[in-house]
């Protein structure tokens, strides 16, 4: 999806990139009032109900971070921080912060694992 949003934003970031920036953002997950009910839109490939196994899982989410890596790669960090996008979830954050989201979704997910398994 970012390739998409990438395309299509990337110039402005491009024109802007001796603004400054931010790099942190909070754990948008641990937010009060976060929306973390949203598996009815998305819902979960598997479940306790329908498993996989740990190998299968590890193997897509190496897959899935390899993905993310060759999307980062290369790019200019001053045209990352530049690039704005928009969640109405989260608000308003660059491509820099859009990263540091996913490795708390990550996080959130490992924690819910955990909960599950506990």
């Amino acid at each position: 999806m970012f390739q998409a949003f990438w395309a299509v934003l990337a110039p402005v970031g491009y024109l802007r990139r001796g603004r400054p920036y931010q790099t942190e953002i909070d754990d948008v997950y641990a937010r009060p009032g976060f929306p973390l009910n949203v598996g009815w839109l998305w819902p979960p490939k598997y479940t306790p109900e329908r498993p996989a196994a740990l190998a299968v899982l590890h193997e897509m989410m190496a897959a899935e971070h390899g993905r993310v890596r060759r999307f980062y790669a290369g790019k200019d960090a001053r045209v990352l921080g530049n690039t704005r996008l928009y969640d109405p979830a989260i608000g308003c954050l660059n491509m820099i912060q859009a990263l540091r989201v996913g490795a708390h979704h990550d996080e959130h997910h490992f924690v819910t694992i955990r909960r599950i398994l506990g």
